[in-house]
């Protein structure tokens, strides 16, 4: 079982273990060149600042994948024009099934509900599978000279996308537990009994978006083009 979810101040290290074991290949699809391990660990260390934070993909208790979002224009109380860079890997042996894309969704939802605005990716033009990601979330995608520069719009956010966030990280922080302990019985009537009634009950009766965003001044149309 593959279980996302924003990663603990003290898990970190897992992630830079995480970017150590990446191929040269992968490793250069990242960072858009050659990186030693000791380069990853002192960017993990660096990345530890109010405002960022890394989601994770733990696949059977073992971090698999990672999408980091780096603040780099700040939200500011009286105006919504945050921005931050968004960067996503996931270990040879994991890709193709889909954990990148869910990775970047939840960054997505949770960059929205912190009021950022606009997120940005940068990557090699071979990177073909964060391009098509961006793509298929709402983004734009320009490449140029053998660079590709990406730009996801986030609206404001809603009492829907902040239970979805509350319950997206409940039922993964459950899946995460059951993995470590070894649970072989069914999983959704656990996630079930841990997760709030109501919470539950809203994916249903409001994901159609008719709530009202915190914000009243735009639509809360999640991710716009």
């Amino acid at each position: 079982m593959t279980a996302i979810r924003k990663l603990l101040p003290f898990e970190y290290p897992l992630y830079a273990a995480h970017l150590t074991r990446l191929t040269p290949e992968e490793r250069a699809c990242r960072f858009m060149g050659t990186v030693k391990d000791a380069a990853m660990e002192a960017h993990v260390r660096d990345i530890q600042r109010p405002g960022n934070f890394v989601m994770g993909a733990f696949v059977d208790g073992w971090l698999r994948g990672g999408a980091e979002l780096v603040v780099t224009s700040p939200v500011t109380p009286s105006l919504r024009h945050g921005e931050a860079e968004l960067a996503v890997t996931v270990e040879g042996a994991h890709q193709g099934q889909g954990i990148g894309g869910e990775l970047v969704r939840r960054v997505l939802l949770a960059s929205r509900n912190r009021g950022i605005e606009t997120v940005h990716t940068v990557s090699l033009v071979e990177n073909l599978r964060l391009r098509r990601i961006v793509s298929d979330l709402g983004g734009e995608v320009k490449c140029h000279y053998g660079m590709c520069e990406g730009n996801i719009a986030l609206t404001l956010p809603t009492q829907v996308s902040l239970i979805e966030e509350a319950m997206d990280e409940g039922a993964a922080i459950v899946g995460d537990m059951l993995d470590r302990i070894g649970w072989s019985g069914p999983r959704e009537e656990v996630v079930a009994a841990l997760t709030p009634a109501a919470a539950r009950n809203c994916n249903a009766a409001v994901r159609a978006d008719n709530v009202v965003p915190l914000r009243p001044e735009r639509k809360p149309e999640g991710v716009r083009g």
